[in-house]
């Protein structure tokens, strides 16, 4: 029997998670606009309160719920939803009404895109709302990673709304079949390619299995490069400094994996396949959002389970999370209601009766007893590490030469050109 917690009951369908960040940054250029209108105060106003979201058509209907129970506890405001699920669609709204000083009270903003906005003067600061106001939300309950995600220029732009991050899913029976324990977390990753090795199957002269996966993704491999002393930016962000030797250290072992067989490369695995869900490996590294999906895909193929990323040689997870949340527009007309409402959408009780939460994404607070169940550590060991206006331009020269990267190629000359190219 494949796992089945409860913490999986749902789809993970909540949106086009993190997409369109690259086009994101050609239109931000254009938009040197300064913040406007608002400012901190005022704990009551009725009215309209426009809001702008990106959702699928399941969590759209769960948000709706959210307004109608708050109009129903605040009958002189009116809230206005405006849903676009495509997330290019959503991306081309929000820049053309960023462009046009129309955007709508609140909006939906992704972590890797947050800074930009900002730096745009898209968003305004909430710090001054949550200090003089009586509110629901408390930054003390957010961990320092999402403290750290929701800040741009010392100052926190958007209220948490979901958070994703990294973990390993192991196939509990083909550990058993070897008899191997299975991870208990307290592992580091020299571990995880040591015992990726005993894994390996060669079947007519072709590999047919490994024992782990390293997702290649942008921010998922900045987090382990991190964990093993690498950094991407310079501490202002200003800046790509990826070709360290610490981050050439973290693919050069990679490699090192590769060529014994202990991981596929790039090119290694059939297309079209799952590996996890394909029995192609045994410990597959992937996202908090693929939990609800493998669920469905295993059945009862085999027993399968979530443990935390391996340690670095720092001695450190540093998990990499990315998420979204909700932004106060510069633009907002009504902002006393627009800030009462965003309150309520980050309140404990709001986010923890989001069903979603429990399967693929997760809450971005201390409090959640569902995190460290559902996504071992992702809380206490995320890396607080933030997405500099900067992050487009690196994720387009990533993904450009992540192939190289994760099929073998020379760390140091990737990460050079990475560097060179994100920097110019």
């Amino acid at each position: 029997m494949a796992n089945t917690t409860g913490l999986f009951t749902h789809q993970a369908t909540r949106r086009t998670f993190l997409s369109g960040t690259a086009a994101a940054a050609a239109m931000l250029a254009l938009s040197a606009c300064s913040p406007g209108g608002g400012g901190a105060g005022g704990g009551g106003g009725g009215g309209t309160v426009s809001l702008l979201a990106n959702d699928s058509a399941d969590w759209e209907k769960q948000l709706r719920d959210v307004i109608a129970a708050y109009q129903g506890k605040n009958s002189s405001t009116t809230v206005n939803l405006l849903n676009i699920a495509d997330g290019e669609q959503y991306n081309t709204k929000v820049k053309t009404q960023a462009l046009a000083k129309t955007l709508p009270d609140i909006y939906y903003v992704r972590t890797l895109e947050l800074a930009a906005h900002a730096e745009a003067g898209w968003l305004q600061p909430l710090d001054g709302f949550i200090k003089d106001t009586k509110n629901s939300v408390n930054r003390a309950d957010f961990y320092p990673a999402v403290e750290a995600q929701f800040s741009a220029g010392g100052k926190l732009v958007a209220l948490p709304e979901d958070m994703s991050g990294y973990g390993i899913y192991v196939n509990k029976t083909m550990f058993d079949e070897l008899g191997i324990p299975v991870p208990n977390g307290d592992w580091t990753w020299d571990d995880f390619y040591e015992i990726s090795e005993a894994f390996t199957l060669k079947e007519g002269g072709k590999q047919t299995r490994w024992g782990g996966f390293v997702n290649g993704s942008s921010w998922g491999m900045r987090g382990v490069m991190k964990a093993n002393g690498g950094e991407v930016f310079s501490e202002d962000g200003s800046r790509a400094i990826v070709d360290n030797d610490a981050n050439i250290a973290t693919f050069e072992q990679i490699n090192a994996a590769i060529k014994a067989g202990a991981v596929p490369s790039s090119e290694g695995l059939p297309t079209g396949v799952d590996p996890f869900a394909g029995g192609l490996v045994a410990m597959f590294m992937n996202g908090s959002w693929y939990a609800a999906g493998a669920k469905e895909a295993i059945a009862d193929k085999f027993e399968w389970e979530i443990v935390a990323l391996p340690k670095g040689s720092t001695g450190k997870r540093e998990i990499a999370t990315a998420g979204g949340g909700w932004g106060l527009s510069r633009d907002a007309k009504n902002v006393d209601a627009a800030w009462k409402f965003l309150d309520y959408l980050g309140s404990e009780p709001v986010q923890s009766t989001i069903p979603y939460l429990q399967s693929a994404l997760v809450t971005a607070r201390t409090t959640d007893p569902a995190r460290d169940l559902l996504f071992p550590a992702i809380g206490q060991d995320a890396a607080a590490i933030s997405y500099p206006p900067l992050w487009a331009k690196y994720e387009i020269a990533y993904g450009n030469r992540v192939a190289s990267l994760m099929n073998g190629g020379d760390p140091r000359e990737t990460l050079t050109a990475i560097q060179e190219e994100t920097n110019r």
